[in-house]
């Protein structure tokens, strides 16, 4: 039971570590940054043109980041919804963002989470052409005129 244990948590730690790494390395903090810049400024405007509207069940500034929040994550619970018709065009311009912004998110993460994986850098710039023979070196091993103990002597020279 504890080795169980103990390998469930050592695969989260890695899962999260590589998480961490991946928004660390890349522009995804400045996308979720621009998601919550969104949702605020969009649940404030759902605000100013719904709060006065006799029947409107967004009057208060936790309706509408409820309302924002179901909307961007395509939830859409409906028991908050917009009544006029520029509250509704509102929302319908945050679902599409919604949708925009969850497909760039997922396609992000997973590229550089396989990157992660396989030992991917994306730092493509700082690679020498030295070190792009020995790769190619490295792929064809089989040649014997180029042995292992010659790839890594060349290897350690790079790190």
């Amino acid at each position: 039971m504890l080795i169980i244990t103990v390998s469930i948590f050592s695969r989260i730690y890695v899962a999260l570590h590589n998480y961490l790494k991946v928004l660390s390395e890349s522009k995804l903090v400045y996308l979720i940054t621009a998601a919550i810049i969104i949702v605020e400024a969009t649940a404030t405007v759902i605000l100013l043109l719904e709060q006065d509207v006799p029947g409107a069940k967004i009057t208060n500034i936790s309706d509408s980041l409820w309302w924002a929040l179901a909307t961007v994550t395509t939830v859409g619970y409906g028991d908050v919804v917009p009544i006029t018709m520029w509250g509704r065009i509102v929302g319908a311009i945050l679902m599409l963002v919604g949708l925009a912004f969850m497909m760039t998110f997922i396609s992000v993460l997973g590229s550089k989470l396989v990157g992660v994986r396989f030992g991917e850098t994306s730092e493509s710039s700082n690679i020498s052409p030295e070190y792009v023979k020995l790769k190619n070196k490295q792929r064809n091993l089989s040649d014997n005129s180029y042995t292992h103990t010659q790839f890594i002597k060349e290897k350690n020279r790079f790190t």
